[in-house]
């Protein structure tokens, strides 16, 4: 699942804000991305979550690197530690700078 939840995350930020901060529309691709994805999979992509994996993806953009240091940590460590909110500090918790 965290494999699937990076690689939202990544085609938000790839292929829908094309590398962007933010897409041109904002907040409604999100919005729009939640109902579609819920309406298709069920639960389990509210608007937080999709930011969530976002924010995963602009973190650690390199998911094999992420993968071989911590491959048995769960979402909810990584969503605890995305919610940190201070991205210097995620990236301590995460092991991910160098």
């Amino acid at each position: 699942m965290i494999s699937t939840y990076w690689n939202i995350g990544r085609r938000i930020v790839e292929e829908e804000q094309h590398g962007k901060e933010r897409a041109e529309y904002g907040k409604e691709l999100i919005k729009m991305l939640a109902v579609e994805l819920t309406h298709e999979f069920g639960n389990g992509f509210s608007e937080r979550y999709l930011r969530a994996f976002r924010q995963f993806y602009l973190v650690i953009p390199n998911y094999e690197i992420w993968k071989s240091r911590f491959p048995n940590l769960l979402w909810t460590h990584i969503y605890k530690s995305l919610r940190v909110g201070d991205e210097t500090a995620i990236i301590h918790v995460t092991g991910t700078g160098e």
